[in-house]
């Protein structure tokens, strides 16, 4: 069109086309009508690319559903395929309980204009029943892979369904990965790294602006914030934890009628025990209430509509899984209520630990780049055994509870694989949960990299006498206490099945070492050790068939070690280990350098009652091989 201007140049050897949308373009659909861009640019090569599309809520799926072209999308989460097929009555939405008769109807009675939504986890069922239906999706269909920066984000924890998505996705001839909010360049998947890239520049940029809470106590002081805000605006609180919802919940004594819970449907029945029966776990196509939870499963993609909605995004240092990596995860969240009067307006309430790690990025980068070689030679050395000797090394290795951090094995091919994705997780995970936030600085340094302007900052204090006002919790039944009415339910028998809601499976949810150390300690042994949850533990070690090396680490951690940052005296570390040796009958004296048998180290000196000391710290963990 006319009044685009597109832009040609190189970033990191990558090509990169820019489409800048002149002032008064709110939409993708007023740029283009399809999110392939081989023609535009007169480049097949942009047959397969990665969309930036630059901002959130700018309609990228909106012109993929209702364009002519037979699209098939693929999405990371149920709630985001609900979502839309709720917006788009054309649009057939594919999850895991999608019967394929359904898909099939779907294919005959949609003929040449096919818009399907699919799970990730489902585009290997949906392209096989196209196939079987006569149409060919590799070259027939144009596949958009949304929300691009989830396969980064989730990598590491849905590792063989992305790892699936990305080599099918690559089969087909027409493939856009698109995301509002790309990743920094050096955590993009291996595989996606030579794709160009399609960048769409704003001349009328979002702003938002950012109210930082810094709190010490985040449960008491969300509390505070639901307390202040007027009745006629809607709290939309995201924070990636059901156990800190329901705590929310509980002590802010929130009715079901005036809270809305957004939450994954995989572990209904462990959420929802979380929560209460009175608290319905709901979707983001229900009304909205006064108070609205969300969990990750609506951080991408989902379109909340809600004038008077007021965003607050949660973040807790101490639960790594409610972190947001500022780059993506955290603007999209700033994105999701699409018509506020307070859209361009986020409050993120967040605690930080400055005593996190002693291990700077560049240390760990250092220790992680000598890693990923010893693995790459390990790997090339048992891929060149002969196949017998191969099977029986890769089996034992799973057996003992290999860690091997960058390696996968093949079970097709009998074969290791090494993952540099996986490395890149490594290092991505590391700078979220160790520096990025670790002091105040730190997190008004990530809005600043980011375009994220900090409006207001205050410190949230809550005082003892108003934490004593919100409803105390119940004093907490101690692991004997459980233990011993576990163990009386199953010496009577009366829980042969395990219901979702019997009181045997309740007890393993609140304590789960109760389950372990019941079927594999014993009640007489537990007895033995006093009902002592860290004797409990270690024992569960020392019967485990892990390696020798593995128990080791295992201990190491029960005594407060970490893979990063962990800085002891070589005393300390001698007499821990000669404890560990002892315990597990290794029959040798520890030296304080035994520790690098395990763990990347370095030696440092430390101000120990005032005197300068030698000690050794933690760099990262390292893979343990063979004993």
């Amino acid at each position: 069109r006319d009044y685009l201007y597109i832009n040609t140049y190189f970033k990191m050897g990558m090509q990169t086309e820019c489409i800048t949308a002149p002032k008064g373009t709110n939409y993708l659909s007023d740029l283009c009508d399809r999110l392939v861009f081989s023609d535009r640019f007169n480049d097949k090569d942009f047959n397969k690319c990665i969309l930036d599309k630059g901002r959130t809520g700018c309609g990228g799926t909106h012109v993929a559903i209702n364009n002519d072209y037979p699209t098939l999308i693929a999405m990371p989460y149920k709630n985001l395929v609900y979502n839309k097929t709720g917006q788009f009555k054309h649009l057939l939405g594919v999850t895991g309980d999608t019967r394929d008769e359904e898909i099939t109807r779907y294919i005959h009675e949609h003929g040449d204009r096919l818009k399907i939504a699919t799970t990730y986890n489902s585009v290997e069922r949906v392209t096989r029943l196209l196939q079987q239906n006569g149409v060919n999706p590799y070259t027939g269909m144009d596949l958009l892979v949304d929300e691009l920066h989830v396969l980064t984000n989730s990598y590491n924890f849905r590792l063989a369904a992305i790892r699936k998505l990305v080599a099918q996705s690559l089969q087909f001839d027409r493939v856009t990965y698109m995301t509002a909010t790309p990743v920094d360049r050096e955590f993009l998947l291996d595989e996606l790294a030579g794709l160009p890239v399609v960048k769409v520049e704003w001349e009328e940029p979002e702003i938002t602006g950012i109210t930082s809470i810094h709190a010490t106590d985040l449960i008491n002081s969300t509390v505070g914030l639901i307390e202040i805000e007027p009745r006629d605006n809607n709290l939309h609180l995201f924070v990636n934890s059901v156990e800190f919802i329901s705590s929310v919940i509980k002590k802010a004594s929130l009715q079901p009628e005036e809270v809305r819970i957004v939450c994954s449907t995989e572990s209904r029945g462990k959420n929802q025990a979380k929560l209460g029966e009175r608290y319905e776990i709901e979707d983001t196509t229900t009304p909205v209430k006064r108070i609205n939870f969300y969990t990750s499963t609506a951080f991408e993609g989902c379109d909340i509509y809600d004038k008077r909605g007021k965003t607050f995004i949660i973040t807790d240092i101490h639960r790594g899984h409610t972190l947001l990596d500022m780059s993506t995860t955290f603007i999209q969240v700033a994105g999701r209520v699409r018509d506020s009067v307070y859209k361009s307006e986020v409050t993120h309430l967040y605690n930080t630990n400055q005593y996190r790690t002693n291990v700077s990025l560049e240390e760990f980068r250092a220790a992680t780049g000598r890693q990923a070689g010893k693995s790459k030679s390990f790997v090339e050395a048992i891929n060149q055994m002969q196949e017998e000797h191969r099977k029986t090394v890769i089996a034992s290795l799973k057996k003992t509870g290999f860690d091997g951090k960058y390696i996968t094995w093949n079970d097709e091919t009998n074969t290791l694989e090494y993952d540099p994705n996986l490395l890149k997780m490594d290092t991505r995970n590391f700078k979220l949960t160790n520096h990025d936030y670790t002091s105040l600085e730190s997190v008004r340094e990530e809005y600043r990299k980011r375009g994220l302007i900090l409006k207001n900052q205050y410190e949230a204090h809550v005082s003892e006498v108003e934490k004593e006002k919100r409803m105390p919790a119940k004093p907490r039944e101690s692991f004997r206490d459980l233990f011993n009415e576990y163990a009386d339910l199953k010496r009577s028998g009366s829980m042969i099945l395990s219901f979702e809601d019997d009181r045997a499976t309740i007890i393993e949810r609140q304590k789960p070492l109760v389950k372990p150390a019941f079927y594999k300690i014993g009640e007489c042994r537990v007895k033995e050790l006093n009902y002592n949850v860290t004797n409990i533990k270690r024992e569960l070690t020392k019967l485990s068939l892990t390696s020798e090396g593995n128990k080791i680490v295992e201990l190491l951690y029960q005594k407060g070690y970490t893979d990063t940052g962990t800085v002891k005296t070589a005393t300390e570390i001698k007499n821990d280990l000669n404890e560990i040796y002892g315990f597990l009958e290794i029959d040798r004296k520890s030296v304080a350098t035994d520790l690098s048998n395990w763990f990347e180290i370095e030696s440092v000196t430390r101000k120990i009652d005032g005197k300068s000391t030698s000690c050794y710290k933690t760099i990262r963990r390292k893979i343990i091989y063979s004993e």
